[in-house]
């Protein structure tokens, strides 16, 4: 299990993920700490998952992260956004029939967030899709039994009543526990120096707070930052860049790494897959 939070707001898109996976049995044992779930596609979409860590029964199988990136590098023409999400669709609903699991094990989801723009469109908009076997659209919450198939959700953001949304996969948060990083989330959205930096921040303030309270999250995090500005500037460019190492700001993607047990920032980045099928794996290189 793991989590991962999207914050979205009108001018950029935040998404953060813990690096821990465990067992699905009890007592949820810690696999790894240090996975890299965070997955960039053609500058504007961020990928992140919640479930499996490996394509089978073995941790020695191939890690989810490595299968996804190979899925989404095998999809180069036509609407090539949404073509991704079917294609991840069919291909895990394969992968996952042959795993020799029970049907709890093999619960899974996909998030992906980015900027979107129609065809018939000037703007772009922040698009959020779920790809998942084991997700209850209307509710948000985890099915007790994955079903045969895996299905895509997909919400076009256009209505920001608090100045910001917040979507999680993974753990299941206590209602109370919701309620608090909502309060603080707000606060930052509404301070008058309001930044992608200062909600950066909260969110990683927020996720080591909950992975004092939940065992199955991890205090390693992935930070990486969308802003709609960087978007716009690639679509007409054809080009595009990640930065790590210093504070967010609205003109370009931002990327950085906490590792577990310090708030130590790392240039770590996530897995950069290009539209044309190029791949530039995530490495790790500490800094300070």
């Amino acid at each position: 299990m793991t989590l991962a939070i999207a914050c979205i707001t009108d001018d950029y898109i935040i998404h953060i993920s813990d690096r821990r996976t465990t067992s699905f049995i009890p007592p949820f044992k810690p696999l790894d700490d240090e996975v890299n779930k965070s997955i960039l596609f053609d500058w504007s979409v961020s990928f992140s998952f919640a479930g499996r860590a490996n394509m089978g029964k073995y941790t020695t199988d191939e890690k989810v992260d490595d299968w996804l990136v190979r899925k989404i590098a095998e999809v180069s023409s036509g609407d090539y956004k949404r073509v991704i999400l079917e294609h991840i669709r069919v291909e895990a609903t394969k992968a996952f029939a042959l795993m020799d699991c029970t049907n709890s094990e093999k619960r899974h989801v996909f998030q992906a967030v980015g900027w979107f723009k129609h065809a018939n469109e000037s703007i772009h908009r922040p698009v959020l899709s779920l790809i998942s076997n084991a997700i209850d659209y209307q509710t948000g919450e985890w099915l007790d039994e994955a079903n045969e198939e895996f299905t895509v959700s997909e919400s076009v953001i256009t209505d920001f009543p608090r100045g910001h949304n917040l979507y999680a996969i993974g753990e299941k948060i206590h209602q109370m526990d919701k309620n608090a990083i909502t309060r603080l989330m707000q606060k930052c959205v509404k301070h008058k120096f309001t930044s992608p930096k200062r909600l950066a921040n909260a969110l990683i303030i927020c996720m080591q707070w909950l992975s004092r309270r939940y065992p199955r999250i991890g205090n390693g995090l992935m930070i990486i930052c969308i802003p709609k500005k960087s978007v716009i500037s690639s679509d007409l460019t054809g080009e595009g860049m990640i930065l790590t190492g210093g504070p967010p700001d609205f003109d370009a993607i931002y990327s950085y790494y906490i590792t577990t047990g310090t708030d130590k920032k790392f240039q770590l980045f996530p897995h950069v897959i290009l539209r044309n099928g190029g791949i530039i794996k995530g490495t790790i290189c500490k800094f300070g």
